[in-house]
C-alpha cells in the first residue's frame, strides 16, 4: 500500500466520524397513540414531569425501575412526549454522563422541536429540557420555556419563576444567564411559584417548603407552614419529598431551640394560609 493511501485512512476515519456527529435519521414513531381526553393527558403531563425531575432512587419503593415503568405506561396510554422523554433524557439506562445525542436521539430531538414549533405546550416544556440536559441554543430554552409557561405549563411555569425570581447566593444576588433575555421580576417570579405549586408541581411545593422552613428568598420563618407545604408535596407521590423530611426535622429543633413557635398547624386544602384550630 502506497504512502498516499495510508495517509488517506486517518482523514476517512474522521470524516466518517463527523458524519456520525451530523446524521440524522427520518423519525420513526415507536408505536401508535390513541387518542387522550384533555383531562387525561393533563394528568399524564404534570405526572411525566413530576417524575422525570427525580434523580436515582428512594428505597425501599420509588425506584428508577418504577419511574422508567410509569412513564413507559403513560407513552402506551397514548402519551408521545413520554416516550420522547424517556428517548432525550436521563430516564433511560446508560444516558447518564453521556455528552452526545445518538443519531436515533437526534431524529428523536427534531420530531420533538416540530411538536414544540406547532403550539404543543407539553413538547415545548420537553424541549426546554433537553437543550439544557444536552447543553444546546440556550436561547431556544428560554423560548420554549415562557411559551409553555403562557400556554399554562405546570412544570414550565414553575422554571419561569425560577428565572424571575432574584435568587440571593452567600455573595449577594446571584448572575442572570448569559442567553437571559427576559427582565428579573421577582414579585411576578414568587407569584409563578405559588401557581406552579398550586398546579401540583413538587418542586415548586419543596422550594416554599424551604423558604418557610429557612426563613430565605423572601419568605417568612414559619414551621407550621412548611409542614403544612411538605405535606402537601407528599400527595404527589414521587418519593421525593419523603428525602425532605429530616432537614425539616432538625430545622425545626433548631427554631425550637431559639424560642420559635413550632406548634402552629395550617390547612392544606387552603394552601396553608389558615391556621388550624384545636
Amino acid at each position: 500500500m502506497s504512502i498516499k493511501k495510508i495517509l488517506l485512512i486517518p482523514s476517512a476515519i474522521i470524516l466518517a466520524a463527523a458524519g456520525w456527529f451530523v446524521y440524522t435519521p427520518a423519525y420513526q414513531l415507536p408505536r401508535d397513540y390513541p387518542p387522550l381526553s384533555k383531562e387525561q393527558r393533563q394528568h399524564m403531563d404534570l405526572k411525566l414531569f413530576n417524575e422525570q425531575s427525580v434523580k436515582g432512587s428512594i428505597l425501599p419503593h420509588y425506584t428508577v425501575e418504577r419511574r422508567r415503568e410509569l412513564i413507559l405506561d403513560m407513552a402506551k396510554q397514548g402519551f408521545e412526549i413520554a416516550d420522547l422523554a424517556y428517548q432525550l433524557l436521563d430516564i433511560q439506562s446508560g444516558m447518564s454522563g453521556r455528552h452526545w445525542l445518538m443519531p436515533s436521539e437526534r431524529a428523536a430531538y427534531h420530531h420533538l422541536r416540530h411538536l414544540a414549533d406547532r403550539g404543543d405546550p407539553s413538547a415545548q416544556c420537553l424541549a426546554a429540557l433537553v437543550i439544557a440536559r444536552w447543553d444546546l441554543d440556550m436561547r431556544n430554552y428560554e423560548r420554549y420555556v415562557v411559551q409553555a409557561a403562557n400556554a399554562g405549563q405546570p412544570y414550565c411555569t414553575n422554571i419561569l419563576s425560577g428565572l424571575l425570581t432574584i435568587h440571593i447566593g452567600q455573595k449577594g444576588p446571584m448572575p442572570t444567564p448569559y442567553w437571559q433575555t427576559i427582565p428579573k421580576n421577582d414579585l411576578k417570579g414568587r407569584e409563578l411559584k405559588l401557581l406552579a405549586a398550586k398546579m401540583g408541581v413538587e418542586r415548586a411545593r419543596l422550594y416554599i417548603v424551604n423558604g418557610y422552613a429557612d426563613g430565605w428568598q423572601g419568605y417568612q420563618l414559619d414551621i407550621g407552614k412548611a409542614k403544612c407545604w411538605l405535606a402537601l408535596a407528599e400527595q404527589v407521590d414521587t418519593g421525593e419529598a419523603s428525602s425532605e423530611k429530616p432537614n425539616l426535622i432538625w430545622l425545626t429543633q433548631q427554631a425550637q431551640e431559639k424560642g420559635i413557635n413550632v406548634t402552629e398547624q395550617y390547612d392544606p386544602k387552603q394552601w396553608c394560609e389558615t391556621k388550624l384550630t384545636d
